[in-house]
């Protein structure tokens, strides 16, 4: 008897979509520096992430805010290819423990350049 591993409808692997996400804040940070952020930080995220999903190396969600306006809330790519659902802002995802390491890697990244503080509410 012959076992055949079944075909995912999974969009790249998860370290793919880390990584982009992983590099949103370096990319958009110096937009979110100054205390009034641009008005084209939607903009640019939108082309960025944009062209990742249209390359098929990316499919998540996006909440970026600063000082408690939320600038972008989106989800891209499909949550389920299968069944055509697309994400939402509220997606969840299980991604389990892969992710502290790099959040907390972020979250220090931004800290030192005075861009967050790790006891913000």
């Amino acid at each position: 008897m012959r076992h055949e591993k079944p075909q995912s409808s999974a969009p790249a692997p998860i370290w793919k979509a880390l990584a982009a996400v992983l590099l949103l804040p370096f990319l958009i940070g110096p937009l979110c520096e100054s205390a009034d952020p641009p008005e084209d930080v939607p903009t640019k995220v939108e082309a960025y992430l944009g062209a990742l999903v249209r390359m098929g190396k990316f499919s998540g969600s996006v909440l970026i805010a600063q000082k408690g306006k939320v600038l972008v809330s989106h989800g891209y790519g499909m949550a389920n290819h299968e069944h055509d659902i697309p994400n939402k802002p509220r997606t969840k995802f299980r991604t389990g423990y892969v992710t502290k390491q790099f959040t907390a890697a972020a979250t220090l990244w931004l800290q030192e350049r005075g861009m967050l503080k790790v006891d913000d509410p």
